[in-house]
């Protein structure tokens, strides 16, 4: 278990997912966007996942990267690899924001003080918010090429956890 510093600032985190989610998206092109599109309506949201799955740990090599060693990577360089990197990541640092939302929202800090049994309550909580209400898997305008097809965005945790 991690010891967290008291001055751990949850807000700071969740505003660097928004400025690293702003990066992302202004790699991809409206054109590739599209292609991407069309790919994962080809794809489908259970290969997507498969594919997302088995490349999560480079995928979060590839998130945690700045830019400048971002581009220097090989699948950086292969356009079809780089859009779905691109993609992964994008939906990765989402399901991070709304975690730390949540975790932020209901106090899950280990110095929040009361009892475990209000603890437990509170992570219960957080639990039923991130479950109950998702958020769009297809981060971009248009139609979700994923809508009606396969798992729910639900599921991509319970592969990745």
């Amino acid at each position: 278990m991690m010891n967290f510093p008291l001055d751990l600032n949850f807000k700071k985190c969740i505003k660097e997912c928004d400025l690293v989610e702003t990066e992302l998206r202004s790699c991809l092109s409206p054109m590739e966007i599209k292609v991407l599109r069309a790919e994962m309506k080809s794809l489908g949201r259970d290969e997507w996942l498969l594919w997302s799955c088995t490349h999560a740990a480079s995928i979060d090599e590839f998130l945690a990267e700045p830019p400048s060693i971002r581009r220097r990577q090989p699948h950086w360089k292969m356009d079809e690899v780089r859009q779905r990197f691109l993609l992964a990541a994008i939906q990765r640092v989402r399901q991070a924001r709304r975690m730390l939302l949540h975790i932020d929202r209901h106090c899950l800090f280990p110095w929040a003080g009361g009892s475990g049994r209000d603890a437990a309550v509170r992570a219960a909580q957080a639990l039923d918010d991130v479950e109950n209400y998702p958020e769009p898997y297809w981060p971009f305008e248009g139609p979700d090429p994923f809508e009606g097809a396969g798992e729910s965005a639900r599921s991509v945790e319970n592969h990745q956890g």
